[in-house]
């Protein structure tokens, strides 16, 4: 059971951007991008692919303007959210509600790196700022239960699920204008690579119906590296048994509003042929968890928790399938 909400978590409920408009402000002005004027373009540069807890974000912050650029500030700004949403159908219709809860932010401003032509306006010309965050030694590791388009808005919006992500934001403060803003995110893996070890599993005996036993080898799972292990079938009517499958998966539990949601993956199996009416089986099997981005070790937030599982299940013809379930024992 996940903890309750915390109250600094914010709620709201999805605003779909509208194509071909800018919002301006906070007071609900639209202003169709044509007839908004670019005053001045930023860029960040030599960003770094990833980090991880303890390590730092840099890189440059690039500002151009071929005019004088009237700016209450000049900010860059690194955060990092978590955030789960789910959609709740409502009749005809449905409705997305997301929960936030901010756990990083951190900024900085070059406003006294600029030229100033006159005591409000910076000189025209590129300003480049060199600029590095340190990300604290416990941040969380970031997740996306789903992919997330790389441009989102009426038509291409964010998938349900759990997101902990990090962002930099770097901002132009223009009075009574438009922001220039540039938004990219920088994922941060952490360096806690194992995910446990799997104790045995064995399904309930029966003198009917099929049982098994799968027992893993006592080793620590890491990313990369090999799931090993030995199953035991005892089959006493002998009925034909098609497959056993051994499956592991990360489990996701998260809370939307106080509604709890589960996502599961990645998932890594392998299936094991029978095909047969043996009285008994015995045999071993091996397969890979990838040292992929999303194999990461337990983990638990505000709104979230991760953990791996284990699945067995073995599939009988003309019958119930024998399944159990399992969770990884934490390192």
């Amino acid at each position: 059971m996940l903890p309750p909400a915390p109250r600094s978590g914010r709620r709201a409920s999805v605003r779909r951007t509208r194509i071909g408009r800018t919002r301006l402000g906070t007071e609900g002005l639209w202003l169709r991008r044509p007839l908004v004027e670019i005053v001045a373009k930023i860029t960040l540069e030599g960003l770094p692919a990833y980090s991880w807890p303890g390590g730092s974000i840099q890189g440059t912050f690039v500002l151009e303007t071929d005019r004088p650029l009237r700016a209450a500030d000049i900010e860059l700004t690194l955060r990092g959210t978590e955030l789960s949403q789910v959609t709740i159908p409502e009749g005809k219709s449905e409705r997305v509600v997301q929960q936030d809860y901010p756990f990083l932010d951190v900024a900085s401003s070059f406003l006294n790196g600029v030229t100033f032509q006159d005591p409000e306006h910076i000189a025209p010309g590129t300003y480049r700022f060199p600029f590095q965050f340190a990300v604290p030694d416990n941040a969380e590791p970031s997740i996306a239960t789903s992919e997330v388009p790389a441009v989102r808005g009426r038509f291409f919006h964010r998938p349900d699920g759990m997101y902990v992500e990090y962002e930099l934001e770097a901002r132009v403060r223009v009075p009574w204008w438009v922001d220039p803003v540039d938004h990219v995110a920088v994922p941060v893996y952490s360096p806690r690579r194992v995910l446990g070890t799997i104790p045995p599993l064995p399904s309930e005996p029966s003198g009917d119906h099929p049982s098994f036993r799968i027992d893993f080898d006592p080793v620590q799972i890491l990313p990369g590296g090999a799931v090993a292990g030995s199953y035991a079938i005892q089959n006493p009517k002998g009925k034909h048994l098609e497959t056993l499958t051994v499956r592991c998966f990360r489990h996701v539990e998260y809370t939307v509003q106080g509604r709890g949601e589960v996502r599961d993956g990645p998932t890594y199996e392998v299936v094991v042929p029978l095909g047969d009416r043996q009285p008994t089986y015995n045999g071993r099997f091996q397969f890979v968890i990838p040292n992929s981005i999303d194999a990461t070790g337990p983990f638990h937030g505000q709104l979230y928790r991760t953990f791996w599982m284990v699945h067995a299940e073995l599939a009988v013809e003309l019958g119930f399938a024998v399944k159990v379930d399992g969770a990884f024992t934490p390192a």
